[in-house]
């Protein structure tokens, strides 16, 4: 196991690049065989792709040393399919949860610059599609709850301060034990 994850030779964003990937290939893998089960076919195939392109991206993680751009690519893996399937399924299960968790995850993976735009682009995204999903179908479930439109937004604003906050606390600590890495 440990060729696969050398984690004692790498720093912080190192080791959670390769615990996303990690997870993302056991949740999608999950994810395709609940699908199947449920005869969910589009959704599985969507999953399905959304495994194949975290192997892709572990491949470049691990055996071209891509770090930054493999950021990139798990971000982006962590996104289009979740706001594929929100679409194609109007909103209609909870996997609005898990857009909480991207944002988060940027701050984990990219630089802090990098991270606020991305993640103002992911709560553009957000809302575009919310804008969309009340214009074509405005009797939907997310779009008739003021309550749940609301909590969207405090945790957009949540996780941006999280993100801050996290930040200046690891490069702070960081810089104090001289591992500190621009």
């Amino acid at each position: 196991m440990y060729q696969y994850f050398p984690y004692k030779e790498m720093g912080h964003r190192q080791i959670l690049l390769y615990g996303f990937h990690f997870s993302f290939l056991f949740i999608f893998a999950l994810a395709v065989l609940r699908d199947l089960y449920f005869q969910h076919y589009f959704n599985a195939s969507i999953n399905l792709l959304a495994w194949i392109s975290t192997g892709v991206s572990y491949y470049l993680l691990h055996y071209k040393k891509h770090e930054i751009f493999t950021s990139y690519i798990i971000i982006a893996i962590a996104t289009i399919p979740l706001y594929t399937l929100i679409y194609f399924n109007h909103f209609g299960n909870m996997v609005i949860v898990y857009v909480i968790l991207i944002p988060i995850a940027v701050f984990f993976l990219l630089p802090f610059k990098d991270a606020i735009i991305v993640n103002i682009l992911l709560d553009i995204l957000l809302i575009g599609m919310l804008y969309y999903i009340s214009i074509i179908n405005p009797e939907a479930p997310i779009i008739s709850n003021n309550l749940a439109l609301i909590n969207i937004a405090f945790v957009s604003i949540l996780t941006i301060f999280f993100g801050i906050f996290y930040h200046l606390a690891i490069e702070s600590t960081l810089k104090k034990t001289h591992y500190f890495q621009p």
